[in-house]
């Protein structure tokens, strides 16, 4: 990647949600009376904040097992989700690819991403199921 340090990459992906998930999502939804699609849009705003900050290894190192489990667990699942355009910076992009044992960056950038998307936005849907 040569993209200039502090750039950032455009990615579209599908926002993935696991099967798993689905009843913390109707809990808050029931709980804040609003629809589940409304709690997936809010969610996915603000974990789009939270992929632009990532800036590297550090970053990333407490996503990346969470990454790897969903990602894992989605192989053959149906999922539900919209495609959705984020940004990730470069050094963040190599870094995932790196955790996901994938240091020539052979897997789709949006597959690595969309994972730890996918975690990002099951650690907000955690917290807010406890909050």
């Amino acid at each position: 990647m040569d993209a200039a340090k502090g750039a950032k990459v455009k990615l579209v992906l599908l926002y993935r949600v696991p099967p798993t998930l689905q009843p913390d999502l109707a809990v808050i939804a029931g709980r804040d009376g609003v629809t589940m699609e409304y709690i997936l849009g809010a969610l996915a705003r603000e974990a789009r904040k939270t992929l632009r900050a990532l800036s590297g290894e550090a970053d990333i190192r407490g996503l990346t097992e969470a990454a790897a489990s969903l990602r894992r667990s989605t192989e053959g699942v149906k999922l539900f989700g919209n495609p959705m355009t984020v940004y990730v910076r470069p050094e963040a992009l190599q870094a995932m690819h790196r955790a996901a044992a994938d240091p020539w960056c052979s897997l789709p950038r949006a597959t690595v991403v969309g994972a730890y998307f996918t975690a990002i936005v099951a650690r907000l849907i955690r917290a807010r199921r406890v909050g």
